[in-house]
């Protein structure tokens, strides 16, 4: 097997059993950049490919952010933004519930009725608020913040999964 060293000099050296985290890490880089499958195993294609490869890529630190991934496709950065976007929403509910409990929302209506377009669209979120229980605001501000939070997490681990060369391709 033709290997590659870090001064880029290529060796060839026997097959040594399992490899170790490392040389699945370049192996998914590797595999990645050359358009196969992410997986970190030397299977027939991936073979086939290192032959055929002139030089290896450039070992150099990957720096990415979320807007980077989120143009590439990542689909784990993908539905964290439909996360947090949700969460947003329940966060919003919840405001607008409290809003509601402690008589604001009276004064917002009273001092909206002179507009129409702005009391029809306000009326049926009046309605929809006005059933939900007292406590169920704070649940909701409470959820949609954890929530949001956890999907910026996911964001910030997957960042750091394409920095680390991990799950490569996602």
């Amino acid at each position: 097997m033709r290997l590659f060293t870090v001064d880029a000099c290529p060796q060839t050296l026997p097959a040594l059993g399992d490899p170790g985290k490392e040389t699945s890490r370049a192996l998914r880089a590797f595999q990645a950049e050359h358009q196969l499958k992410a997986h970190g195993v030397a299977g027939p294609m991936t073979l086939a490919a290192l032959e055929k490869a002139e030089k290896p890529a450039p070992l150099r630190p990957v720096r990415a952010t979320a807007a980077e991934l989120r143009a590439k496709g990542s689909t784990t950065i993908k539905h964290a933004d439909v996360l947090q976007k949700a969460a947003t929403a329940a966060a919003v509910a919840g405001a607008l519930k409290g809003t509601a409990d402690s008589g604001a929302l009276t004064f917002i209506e009273q001092a909206t009725s002179a507009i129409s377009q702005v009391k029809m669209i306000v009326t049926p979120f009046i309605e929809a608020l006005n059933w939900l229980s007292s406590s169920v605001w704070i649940m909701l501000i409470g959820g949609g913040l954890l929530t949001w939070l956890y999907a910026g997490r996911i964001i910030r681990a997957r960042v750091a999964d394409h920095v680390s060369g991990k799950h490569i391709g996602r």
